[in-house]
């Protein structure tokens, strides 16, 4: 612990800076918020708002190797929302991917590694499929035509009977 005199004043030196706090915020696109064993997504925008200058303006999030349950519906606020980790997670039902449909955008997504995945696995990649026919890539892997006309059967068939 050291100390400096000036003017007869002792100042600590990891006494927080006196006069206002200046916050930075970050201009960017992505954010990385995977292997953070985040459980929900309260208080996203909140918080957010305080570090990026356009929150509404971000295109990829990482939110991979969580615990999250659900996916929280505060995603599909991100409209310009391209590419969406959400691998590793505890995603159980197949009908929380209908949450992302809104997201006409969303071109990337990943859901491997979650309940979903091994509870359906008949269904589970033609589902989301249909319910997000914009994307390119699941899972790391590239959409074919083939995969594409299987799950428009599947949906098909589902619906007819």
């Amino acid at each position: 612990f050291s100390t400096k005199k000036e003017r007869g004043v002792l100042e600590d030196p990891l006494a927080p800076p006196a006069g206002p706090i200046v916050v930075k915020k970050y201009q960017t696109n992505a954010l990385r918020l995977n292997n953070n064993a985040l459980t929900e997504m309260d208080g996203f925008f909140e918080i957010a708002a305080q570090i990026l200058c356009e929150p509404n303006g971000l295109s990829w999030i990482d939110l991979s190797f969580n615990r999250l349950k659900i996916i929280d519906p505060v995603l599909v606020q991100l409209s310009e929302l391209k590419v969406l980790y959400l691998h590793g997670n505890e995603i159980a039902k197949l009908p929380e991917v209908d949450k992302l449909s809104p997201l006409s955008k969303l071109k990337s997504l990943t859901l491997h590694g979650n309940p979903i995945e091994t509870a359906n696995q008949d269904a589970y990649k033609h589902y989301v499929l249909s319910a997000l026919p914009q994307l390119k890539t699941f899972d790391f892997s590239g959409i074919t035509k083939s995969d594409r006309a299987t799950a428009s059967r599947r949906i098909f068939r589902l619906t007819k009977t």
